[in-house]
């Protein structure tokens, strides 16, 4: 390199990469739909205030690193093409400065530019995400090389090239003309060498500066097109509760899977609502047909109208509910509704002429349309294994026709040939079969018998005809002729890939009845095993055509999830394997299995942190997801349990809580696990990312999912009372939390005494009355606090096992144990029949799903308890004027949504008279004390893995060690004292009486 180049390549400095930060959160904000920064100041002051000062040097190590070969490559380059271009005088004409530069720049570009740029883009955007993924600049290119490969490091190729080379060609022919001007100028002045020498090094920088603004002015629109051809997009790094930060599984949902419903024609007036009176008419008999079908998709239903019982039926196979208060039900026509409506036996043309006698209106073309988009081919293909073979079954000829024509799919076929040849004609029956159908008893079999042939009053007999025929249909076993074709077990992937390109998604069911190789399990139901109408009706869907469907059954909490999981794996009788997200549960499902069947502990096996069952002669295995997918050194006992479970063929998967389950967790069971049928347990199929739609394609589609307020006025679940409790802030409290930083303003709320004495009120009130109390705590903080001072006992995620089983034994069967705290590990999964008092103290943000959660802990049904009146009591406890309120009115969304009201509690009579802590001043001044005195991660929401953090087993010396999360001070039993250093200057000595509290 020349001395001209080597002084260039001094002149690099660190200092220019917050402004290159600014530039590159600007011109991605700008690719958004909203804006945040006004301008690139703005972006500085914004990221300064947000991040600190050195906010703008985030992703400074890739530049840093990056720059040396940058400028080695631009300047190194410059000086090595110069000589070739120079005339006899050993100087550039214009048109050859501007190739010099071009050239540097292009050498630039490929050696250094384009990989160094790359990175750091993703390294930008990474660090300024919510959840940053890369640990450092090695981790970070070791990441994205293995997940794009090389070719990660290479985004946005041409642009970078074309804005290289002419940033360069237009840079080095503005400086070096600059320069040579000023050289001319003073070359006939000889005296005067070391004034123009000086002066050349005075504007040496001026005329860069000039250069730099020409180029940047002339490339600024090409530097914008390579910033968002290289920038990752913002849902990249979207991350769920669970840590799937992938985005991987694309491949497995149908193009068709994303399509919703446009109502584009419809009017709207200048407030924006839609006025539907133009396209749709009313039907001359609207009065007695229930559905309103509105363009947009949207369904209301009325619950007023005598075939509500049908119309309801239909809508929950077709559509999703979105609201189902007392009087006006809302339903949603979705891709995914429309799917499993399919799966199940649906065709088109029945959904069209079904919703068309059900509306008062005609049905607008977009809906009609829709539905034969969506419907035009789900379902019409399936994977099935029988006999220990699997085959592409279908009942439509022309979709057997065009599948066996794809080149892939017939590389698929374990029989190659012409077209026609090695089809399989067959039949299938779609009777209904499953273990304990019709144990019922026999009063509520003739009623519901009596309820079907009652004609509703003023309904008109064509009408009420195609119910019933509709009904019959449903009910009575028809033979449908099939065809079918043998394919590679070996190529099932790749087979169900192609059929997802050609929108054909392959629907898994399971011939279990004709399933030679795996053996059946002796196990049935129990004679008590009396099913209700609606766990039937869920089973009718799974086993609607003697087969098991794969999918997701939705049942509110306490309505008898666990005997619809233990029915089927009954009906089926193969190998059954059961996933859970916390060793308690496994112990209720073990316990469950056992009371409903004839399954023992000789054919049960438990497989958890603390218990590793031999799995020998094993029909049933009950475990965790976090058991099944964990990746890090096991023990001994766990790897054999592990080994044994991997060689078997499982012909049920039963997916407790299956509205936890990433896409990126299941995927990795699905490797560990061959299982034939899949079947999914929920009560509340909502996230707040909203990924559930991918459990559609991983699991299958929802087959049924029941209405809360009916269960509870059957009296299956329930009368729970749900009460929002206002309670105001402590002045002092309430002046902290105004001037705390976000992090610890949760600890103010949350430890509010007003809260505490509401809670402490409530728990003394419903013990009189001898009910059962669970405290709900996310802040560990507040749960340990609340439980000491109150001398309760306590459940979090440390807890050991036995501690947990032993505090959960005595609150069901000692009456002196009436109220225990828990922390959010009892959000799923613990099976508390006995409970039915709730009091959440604190919660996590904003979740529909953990509200509905934990009302699922008092749902259970009461036994004596009267119909008409209430007998379980929610209580939510909210600080008033706090984020507490906002947070609380976006959890009730799915609750309301459901049909279920809050009552808002402002004032509670009595709560004076009592005798309660924090009542004086200076109780509550001194709980401020402790609060303030409080760590900030104090301030933070307890921290559970996908699963519990015990379930992990990091010693392969001791099968029950366990990871425990805590300080060094937890280990000399200090996890109460508090120890704290100021350094400040000598005051002078002052009496305790007289002491500040700080502010």
């Amino acid at each position: 390199m020349s001395e001209n180049g080597s002084k260039r390549f001094k002149n690099i400095s660190a200092n220019n990469y917050w402004s290159n930060t600014a530039k590159q959160l600007f011109a991605d904000e700008r690719t958004g739909q909203e804006r945040k920064f006004k301008n690139s100041f703005d972006v500085v002051r914004k990221t300064w205030h947000s991040y600190g000062f050195f906010g703008l040097y985030r992703g400074f190590s890739v530049v840093f690193y990056g720059s040396v070969p940058k400028y080695m490559f631009r300047f190194g380059s410059y000086e090595q093409i110069k000589p070739f271009l120079v005339n006899e005088k050993g100087q550039l004409s214009g048109y050859n400065k501007m190739l010099c530069g071009l050239g540097a720049g292009i050498s630039e570009a490929l050696f250094a530019v384009i990989p160094q740029e790359s990175i750091k883009v993703k390294f930008i955007n990474d660090r300024f995400s919510d959840k940053p993924k890369y640990n450092g600049l090695i981790h970070g290119i070791r990441e994205i090389i293995r997940e794009k490969g090389w070719r990660g490091t290479y985004q946005g190729v041409l642009s970078t090239l074309l804005k290289q080379g002419s940033n360069q060609a237009i840079r080095f022919f503005v400086f070096e003309s600059l320069n040579e001007r000023f050289q001319s100028s003073h070359r006939d002045r000889p005296h005067a060498t070391n004034d123009s020498s000086l002066q050349r090094k005075a504007l040496i920088p001026i005329f860069g500066a000039i250069a730099g603004a020409v180029s940047v002015i002339a490339n600024t629109p090409i530097d914008v097109l390579k910033t968002r051809m290289q920038s990752i997009e913002a849902d990249r790094y979207d991350d769920d509760d669970q840590g799937d930060q992938s985005n991987e599984g694309g491949d497995d949902i149908p193009e068709a899977a994303f399509r919703s419903v446009t109502d584009s024609n419809t009017f709207e007036d200048e407030y924006g609502a839609k006025d539907y009176t133009r396209e749709l008419k009313l039907r001359d008999d609207h009065a007695v047909r229930p559905l309103w079908v509105a363009p947009d998709g949207n369904i209301f239903l009325e619950k007023f109208s005598p075939l509500y019982k049908q119309a309801q039926d239909f809508l929950i196979t077709i559509s999703e509910p979105v609201s189902r208060p007392e009087n006006i039900h809302q339903y949603k026509l979705t891709a995914y509704s429309l799917y499993a409506a399919v799966s199940v036996g649906l065709h088109t043309e029945e959904i069209i002429k079904y919703l068309s006698r059900l509306s008062k209106t005609d049905i607008p073309e977009s809906i009609i349309e829709f539905i034969k988009l969506c419907t035009f081919s789900y379902g019409k293909v399936k994977l099935v294994l029988k006999h220990n073979r699997y085959f592409v079954e279908s009942t439509f000829p022309d979709v057997i026709q065009k599948l066996i024509k794809d080149p892939v799919i017939r590389k698929c076929r374990l029989q190659r040939g012409e077209d026609n040849e090695n089809l399989i004609a067959g039949t299938i029956n779609t009777k209904s079969s499953f273990a304990g159908e019709g144990n019922k008893p026999k009063d509520n079999e003739q009623e519901d018998k009596n309820e079907n042939k009652t004609k509703p009053e003023n309904i008109p007999d064509e009408l009420f005809n195609f119910y019933e025929r509709m009904e019959r249909d449903d009910d009575e076993p028809e033979d449908i002729q099939t065809l079918s074709f043998e394919v590679n077990q070996s190529e099932i992937e790749t087979l169900q890939k192609r059929c997802i390109q050609l929108e054909y998604p392959l629907l898994a069911e399971y011939d279990f009845k004709n399933d030679t190789l795996n053996k059946d399990i002796n196990i049935d139901l129990r004679p008590n095993a009396v099913l209700r109408p609606y766990q039937e009706k869920s089973l009718r869907k799974m086993f609607g055509n003697g087969r098991a469907r794969s999918g997701v059954i939705v049942l509110p909490c306490g309505a008898g999830k666990s005997l619809v999981g233990v029915t089927s794996s009954c009906t089926v009788r193969k190998r059954c394997l059961v996933l859970c997200n916390s060793s308690v549960s496994v112990e209720q499902w073990r316990i469950q299995f056992k009371l409903w069947s004839t399954a023992d502990d000789s054919i049960i096996c438990r497989f958890t942190s603390d218990a590793k069952d031999k799995p020998i002669g094993s029909s049933i295995l009950i475990t965790t997801y976090s058991m099944i997918t964990h990746t890090q050194k096991r023990s001994y006992e766990a790897d054999q349990v592990m080994r044994w479970l991997k060689e078997q063929e499982w012909g049920l998967m039963l997916l407790d809580e299956v509205h936890t389950i990433p896409a990126k967790m299941f995927r990795r069971v699905l490797t560990i696990v061959q299982a034939h049928c899949k079947l999914g347990l929920t009560a509340t199929l909502v996230r707040e990312d909203d990924k559930i739609a991918d459990l559609n394609f991983l699991i299958g589609p929802k087959l049924y999912e029941a209405n809360w307020l009916e269960l509870q006025k059957a009296g299956f679940i329930a009368r729970v009372q749900c009460a929002e409790v206002w309670c105001p802030m402590q002045p002092e409290f309430y002046r902290e939390y105004l001037a705390a930083k976000s992090m610890r303003k949760m600890l103010f709320y949350v430890m509010n005494p007003n809260k505490f004495r509401v809670c402490q009120f409530l728990i003394k009130f419903h013990e009189k009355r001898n009910d059962k109390i669970i405290v709900f705590s996310d802040n560990i903080f507040a749960l340990i606090n609340y439980a000491k001072k109150l001398g309760r006992p306590y459940i979090y995620g440390p807890t050991s096992q036995g501690e947990r089983l032993q505090i959960l034994q005595n609150f069901q069967y000692n009456p002196k144990l009436n109220t225990i705290f828990v922390s959010k590990i009892a959000d799923t999964s613990f099976d508390l029949p006995e409970a039915n008092v709730l009091i959440q103290v604190s919660s996590h943000g904003g979740s529909r799903r953990q509200e509905a959660q934990r009302l699922g802990r008092i749902l259970r049904a009461k036994k004596g308890a009267v119909t008409e009146e209430y007998n379980a009591y929610f209580y939510s406890l909210v600080s008033q004027d706090t984020l507490e309120m906002q947070y609380s009115r976006k959890r009730q969304r799915f609750l309301v949504n459901q049909g279920y009201s809050y009552k808002v509690i402002t004032t509670i009579k009595g709560m004076e008279e009592e005798d309660l802590f924090y009542s004086t001043k200076e109780e509550q001044l001194n709980l401020l004390q402790v609060v303030l005195q409080a760590q900030d991660t104090d301030g933070e929401e307890e921290k559970i893995p996908m699963m519990e953090s015990a379930e992990i087993i990091k010693s392969s010396k001791s099968s029950q060690s366990y990871k425990r999360s805590g300080n060094i001070s937890s280990l000399s039993g200090a996890d109460d004292n508090i120890y704290v250093e100021f350094k400040s200057k000598k005051s002078d000595y002052k009496h305790p009486l007289f002491k500040k509290f700080r502010k």
